[in-house]
């Protein structure tokens, strides 16, 4: 089985509220006990992936994504990985976060979502 992420699905677990961060996307964070910050990026949804400036215009709907920028500022290291599903989330949280796996699965289930991670 699989959850879409979604707003609703972020709030039920206890992300923050949006943050803006320029108009096409902002972020939304998970504080753990011991103070780690999860935070990931949500793009707005855009009518033009280029912002109307592209030769080609695309739509790109609402989505999520994990981005190693959170982590530390060597821009060459960076690496994004979209999010579409709550294990998705949890998978990123093995690979980069593995001291809160345990309280995000416990998060999960007190949030009758257990089943999907």
């Amino acid at each position: 089985m699989k959850l879409n992420i979604t707003d609703d699905v972020l709030d039920r677990l206890g992300f923050s509220a949006y943050w803006d961060e320029n108009g096409n996307d902002g972020t939304r964070s998970l504080l753990f006990s011991n103070n780690v910050r999860f935070t990931i990026t949500e793009q707005c949804q855009m009518d033009d992936g280029n912002e109307g400036f592209g030769s080609d215009p695309i739509y790109v709907s609402n989505h999520f994504a994990y981005k190693t920028l959170y982590l530390h500022d060597d821009y060459s290291k960076h690496k994004e990985t979209e999010l579409y599903f709550l294990h998705d989330i949890l998978n990123v949280i093995k690979k980069y976060y593995r001291e809160c796996e345990t309280e995000f699965i416990n998060i999960c289930k007190k949030a009758n979502m257990g089943a999907y991670i």
